[in-house]
């Protein structure tokens, strides 16, 4: 049987991890606002401003993919 000292040991690491990978994330989401300007679209519509940030984060994360696997364009 698992105390439950142990139990909440458990938990805390897990949430350190998942709070590690959320930080990891909203990390380059912050870089890709500042090195995109993502702040600055000026679309009309909210559908609009919503695709361009996707398509950009897209083009971002297969860059990123392109650089591990050590292609260069």
């Amino acid at each position: 049987m698992i105390s439950m000292r142990h139990y909440k040991c458990r938990i805390a690491g897990k949430f350190k991890k998942e709070y590690a990978q959320r930080n990891a994330v909203e990390d380059r989401i912050g870089n890709a606002k500042q090195a995109y300007s993502l702040n600055q679209i000026k679309a009309k519509l909210k559908t609009t401003s919503q695709t361009w940030i996707a398509a950009t984060l897209f083009v971002l994360n297969l860059s990123r993919a392109a650089s591990l696997m050590g292609w260069t364009f």
